[in-house]
């Protein structure tokens, strides 16, 4: 178990957790390099790098502030993390990108972030509310 102050950690990885295993199996599976060993070094990899961003930049806090007059749970739900994904996906997958790719990472990230944020939004909307539960239960 866990202390209540460190809920917001434990979303932070557990986002990352299905982020990381999201991003990193669809980009592997367009470069065709798709492996059990990449996609775990991939997720270490985009794991890491989420939970720095995440601790870093107030993704949520902007989303929250910014959806606050929404009265609908549902479409305050889906913009929120829409506005989470744009800010993180972006982060994530460029600092991503640019770790794969090095000094080319721009002409590579903007081909691919397109479909990275819509990934992320989905990932995000489906599997929030499975972290908040994954925080409930470890810090009760």
């Amino acid at each position: 178990m866990f202390e209540k102050q460190n809920y917001g950690k434990i979303i932070n990885f557990s986002l990352n957790f299905f982020l990381g295993i999201g991003l990193t199996a669809v980009a592997q599976i367009m470069s065709k390099s798709l492996s059990f060993e990449s996609l775990l070094m991939g997720l270490v990899t985009t794991m890491g790098i989420g939970y720095v961003i995440g601790d870093l930049v107030p993704a949520m806090a902007l989303a929250m502030k910014a959806t606050g007059k929404i009265k609908s749970k549902f479409l305050s739900h889906v913009i929120s993390m829409g506005i989470v994904a744009f800010i993180n996906v972006a982060l994530i997958s460029f600092f991503n990108v640019f770790v794969s790719a090095g000094f080319h990472v721009l002409g590579v990230w903007v081909g691919i972030f397109p479909l990275f944020f819509v990934l992320g939004w989905i990932i995000l909307i489906v599997f929030m509310p499975i972290c908040h539960k994954i925080a409930e239960a470890l810090t009760k």
